[in-house]
């Protein structure tokens, strides 16, 4: 995500409608690595409960 939109939701709205669009939870989505620091707080903040990354 470009530094200007971070900290506004858009990230967490493309995660929502991606699992929307493959018919998931948040929760079954998998991270992919590299994934950096920001992005790892992402997932941990939609996805409190634990993320998946592969």
């Amino acid at each position: 995500m470009a530094d200007a939109y971070r900290r506004k939701g858009v990230g967490a709205t493309l995660v929502e409608a991606l699992a929307d669009d493959f018919g998931c939870q948040i929760a079954d989505v998998s991270w992919s690595t590299p994934i950096s620091e920001a992005g790892r707080r992402l997932a941990h903040r939609i996805s409190p409960e634990g993320i998946w990354i592969s």
